[in-house]
């Protein structure tokens, strides 16, 4: 029994030996292998040697660990044998028990080596793909510098062709900048030659000219004093023929009213309350929509300054306040207004007839009046500016009832101009309105036109609309 033991531990100890023996040579060709990698990949091989030592350490860490076992079982193998020369039955029992562990770590070992065989052959593998793909990118890399060498190569000669033709182009218009130098040389000759002849014609005609010339002026001036001497007479007439126009006669008791619109001044229509011979006051009398007075003034008085107006009715002003000002050229303005945004009317007058002002009425932003004395003579300059197309009904009722309330304060005897932008069509025809307008208007009448024409039927007045002149609005 003691010696089938001792041949059981004896065997044991020769399979240790050649497992050890066996992983001493694996870890020899492993080592080996590696050596040929780390000739052409450093970096590979460096690794795979940290792997692979890694690997021999734990190998030795096992078979540090196997020998002890071993030991203690040795030494546990004596103690049973000491102990199984008094118990064989135990001994047989340990002995078994001793086979059975011996056979288990010999399959451990056997499948380890297996284990190691199978990552040894893994890592070779991976070790020549890794290689051939170095080799294969370094010939891909010297074969595309081989193609940039050869496009170099052919970008090269095509720039020495290029330079070739440049310098062949640069010589060839150097020849023909000389022969247009020598070309340019003929002409400037020729053109000198012209020239001079040119000058010598030029002076022949000048002179020529200067005779004609000298034969015209005295004809011109001639002709020139006929046309003076005819504009001078001309002028005269239009300027009598103006002041006939312009003067406003009014007879005795006779009352004028002026409708006016956005352009020219207005329109005059006129009613007379009673005949008596009176006094007659000549002045030229406007009407104008000025859109706003704000930067207008020296504007509007240079107008007034060129038509000779003396008195203008403005509407539109825009203007806050109840002031007179002066506006330049000798003319003063009497405005009304509580909105610098919209409305607002005005008198424009000139310096010299101020004192002649014995009332201001300021009604409201649309409708203000002056009354003046000349020579005895009362009138009444009305400023007005009806309500648009878009505004309440109420206010345009409002603003006749202050026109007609102006109106009615005017004493009978006075005269009475108005001046104003009523913003209304009277239309085309005069049915049943016979005693105020005539019947050649243009479009249909609107609200507006007919509270013009109601106006004049309660002022026994008569219409003249702008659309009788092509303007569209009374």
């Amino acid at each position: 029994m003691m010696m089938m033991v001792v041949m059981v531990d004896v065997l044991a100890v020769v399979l240790m030996v050649v497992m050890v023996v066996d992983v001493v040579m694996v870890v020899l060709m492993v080592v080996n292998v590696m050596v040929v990698v780390v000739v052409d990949v450093v970096m590979v091989v460096l690794v795979t040697v940290v792997l692979m030592v890694v690997v021999d350490v734990v190998m030795l860490v096992l078979v540090v660990m196997v020998v002890v076992l071993v030991m203690v079982v040795m030494v546990t193998v004596v103690v049973l044998m000491v102990v199984m020369v008094v118990v064989d039955v135990v001994m047989v029992v340990l002995v078994v028990m001793v086979v059975v562990l011996v056979m288990v770590v010999m399959v451990t070992v056997v499948v380890l080596m297996v284990v190691v065989d199978v990552v040894m052959v893994v890592l070779v593998v991976m070790v020549v793909v890794l290689v051939m793909v170095v080799m294969v990118t370094v010939v891909v890399l010297m074969v595309v510098m081989v193609v940039v060498d050869v496009v170099m190569v052919v970008v090269v000669v095509m720039v020495v062709v290029v330079v070739m033709v440049v310098m062949v182009t640069v010589v060839v218009l150097m020849v023909v900048m000389v022969v247009v130098d020598v070309v340019m040389v003929v002409v400037v000759v020729m053109v000198v030659v012209v020239v001079m002849v040119v000058m010598v014609t030029v002076v022949v005609l000048m002179v020529v000219v200067d005779v004609v010339m000298v034969v015209d002026v005295v004809m011109v001036v001639v002709v020139v004093m006929v046309v003076m001497v005819t504009v001078v007479v001309l002028m005269v007439v239009m300027v009598v023929v103006d002041v006939v126009m312009v003067v406003v006669v009014v007879g005795a008791g006779g009352n004028w009213a002026t409708v006016g619109g956005r352009s020219r001044g207005g329109r005059r229509v006129h009613r007379q309350r009673e005949k008596r011979k009176g006094k007659s006051v000549g002045l030229r009398i406007g009407t104008l929509n000025v859109g706003t007075m704000t930067g207008k003034g020296r504007e509007l008085a240079d107008m007034m300054e060129r038509r000779k107006v003396d008195i203008l009715c403005v509407q539109e002003t825009k203007w806050k306040g109840s002031k007179a000002r002066s506006i330049g050229a000798g003319f003063k303005l009497f405005y009304y207004g509580v909105d610098s945004k919209r409305n607002g009317v005005g008198v424009v007058l000139k310096e010299e007839f101020v004192r002649n002002v014995l009332e201001v009425k300021r009604v409201s932003d649309r409708v203000m009046s002056l009354k003046l004395e000349f020579e005895g003579v009362m009138l009444n300059v009305v400023s007005g500016y009806a309500p648009q197309v878009g505004c309440e009904l109420e206010e345009k009722e409002r603003f006749w009832s202050e026109l007609d309330e102006v109106m009615e304060s005017i004493l009978t005897g006075e005269r009475v101009v108005i001046g104003a932008d009523l913003n209304g069509h009277v239309g085309e025809g005069n049915r049943g309105d016979e005693e105020v307008m005539g019947k050649f208007g243009v479009k249909e009448r609107n609200l507006e036109g007919q509270m013009v024409v109601d106006f004049a039927k309660r002022m026994n007045m008569g219409v003249v609309s702008q659309e009788e002149v092509g303007h569209g609005q009374d």
